[in-house]
């Protein structure tokens, strides 16, 4: 038998959903069905600007991040564009 509310499988018989669903169900019991829809509202559901200032957020870490010489070094090859001239370039380069 499958969960009434995810489809996954569920327990027994004689109930009607899965474990998680049955812990969300008491949750909800607990807080209330529109407290618990604003939260998963404001936490898991995203707007335009929001997803754009995550990507913004998410873009400066990328570029403070630490560069390692492999990445320097591949930096380096696709800025170089004749393959002769970066061959002695990286042989004396770490």
């Amino acid at each position: 038998m499958s969960c009434y509310f995810c489809q996954g499988p569920r327990e027994g018989w004689t109930t009607y959903f899965c474990n998680d669903c049955t812990e969300m169900s008491r949750i909800v019991k607990v807080y209330g069905k529109k407290e618990v829809l604003e939260i998963l509202r404001t936490t898991c559901i995203r707007n335009k600007s929001q997803i754009k200032n995550k990507i913004e957020m998410v873009k400066k870490e990328q570029e403070s991040a630490p560069v390692t010489r492999s990445q320097k070094k591949k930096n380096l090859q696709q800025r170089c564009k004749f393959k002769g001239k970066t061959n002695n370039i990286f042989r004396n380069y770490g």
